[in-house]
């Protein structure tokens, strides 16, 4: 009889800490918050690389008039006066074993 009442009270003090484990702010929700913090954490690092190529763009731009002239023109396709622009297009080689062997 006795341990009956024993195993009774252990069941009602085990199930609510069962569901303090597995319901809301448990395990499954730990996981999740791991999760999203592994995901925000890969985020930081890319933003972070950015931010470190956007800072070097930046002291580029403000150390002298190189980086300014290569932005125009690359990106605007400005040139200075008296500069004469060449456009070198590559063409396919022809194929080695052409009609010439024939």
């Amino acid at each position: 009889m006795l341990h009956k009442v024993a195993i009774g009270i252990l069941s009602a003090l085990l199930i609510p800490l069962q569901i303090s484990l597995w319901g809301d702010g448990g395990w499954l929700q730990l996981n999740h918050v791991r999760e999203s913090l592994a995901a925000q954490r890969t985020e930081n690092e890319q933003l972070k690389r950015r931010n470190r190529q956007l800072t070097h763009k930046v002291y580029d731009l403000k150390a002298g008039s190189a980086a300014i002239e290569e932005i125009a023109r690359v990106e605007l396709g400005m040139m200075k006066k008296n500069e004469t622009f060449f456009r070198l297009i590559k063409r396919p080689l022809p194929a080695e074993n052409s009609t010439q062997d024939q």
